[in-house]
């Protein structure tokens, strides 16, 4: 059977494409037994990070039909000529609708570019990501894919802590989490704002230029848990709703991913 070669990619602006995400579905493809490994590539200064553990791949694992690769929407073409390519849509496809893939996912149906079956990748670590219960004062804020977000509303305080760029662990994100009020989120499909609800940290997400919030909710697993611009309506117990919903997304995530090993060994 051909080997997985994941595409983490780092665009020109220092972007990441779905490092995050990227190295969660090597995990996930490992742990089902296929063999798999992460190719960083950059057209940055700035390279891609892959996960300590995760087999980086070498010249040997990208030759020319011996194996299947999967890319995140910043690539237009599958690179190295793979026997059998995937394009995963992770964010907007810079590119629009091509042909150039065999198969195309897409991990949240905002990205969905009309042919692409959803693979929405989830394994969050509950007792990790948690209200620990400790004092707590301010904000905290990410731009992430949404940097120009800041011309149209800005974080109310100041002091708020930015957590951009700065890679932390896990651990550290949740200790942010823990010590700030309130985390609010510039990229509005970010991640980050379901992990800080689930460590109590009241989260509110940036509004998309004329797109209401019913058409936000459709777009957007948990959407209807998060408040939706600083004017937006407060989220009754927010912390226990996300809770409950990424309980219920991880159960689907393993039946996407099954579905996914399927796919790879049909055309390995």
């Amino acid at each position: 059977m051909k080997p997985v070669v994941i595409f983490s990619y780092t665009y020109e602006n220092g972007r990441r494409g779905g490092a995050v995400a990227m190295n969660r579905l090597a995990e996930l493809l490992i742990e089902k037994g296929i063999e798999t490994y992460v190719f960083p590539y950059s057209n940055s200064a700035e390279p891609p990070t892959v996960k300590e553990g995760i087999p980086i791949a070498k010249p040997e694992h990208l030759q020319p039909k011996e194996f299947i690769g999967i890319y995140p929407e910043g690539f237009a073409h599958p690179m190295y000529a793979p026997a059998y390519s995937i394009q995963w849509l992770l964010y907007k496809n810079e590119y629009g609708q091509s042909d150039n893939f065999n198969k195309y996912y897409h991990y949240a149906k905002a990205y969905s570019n009309g042919k692409s079956e959803l693979l929405h990748v989830m394994d969050v670590d509950l007792d990790k990501y948690s209200n620990d219960g400790m004092k707590r004062e301010g904000w905290s804020h990410v731009y992430h894919k949404n940097r120009r977000a800041y011309l149209m509303e800005e974080v109310p305080a100041q002091g708020s802590r930015c957590v951009d760029g700065m890679l932390p662990t896990e651990d550290d994100l949740a200790a942010i989490f823990n010590s700030r009020e309130t985390f609010y989120s510039y990229d509005s499909f970010s991640f980050y704002s379901i992990l800080a609800a689930l460590c109590g940290c009241y989260s509110i997400v940036n509004k998309v230029p004329e797109l209401s919030r019913e058409d936000y909710i459709k777009q957007r697993p948990f959407a209807e848990h998060l408040q939706y611009g600083l004017d937006g309506e407060k989220v009754e117990s927010q912390e226990a709703k996300i809770r409950a919903a990424v309980r219920e997304q991880m159960r689907e995530t393993d039946k996407q991913i099954d579905s996914l090993v399927k796919d790879i060994q049909d055309n390995a």
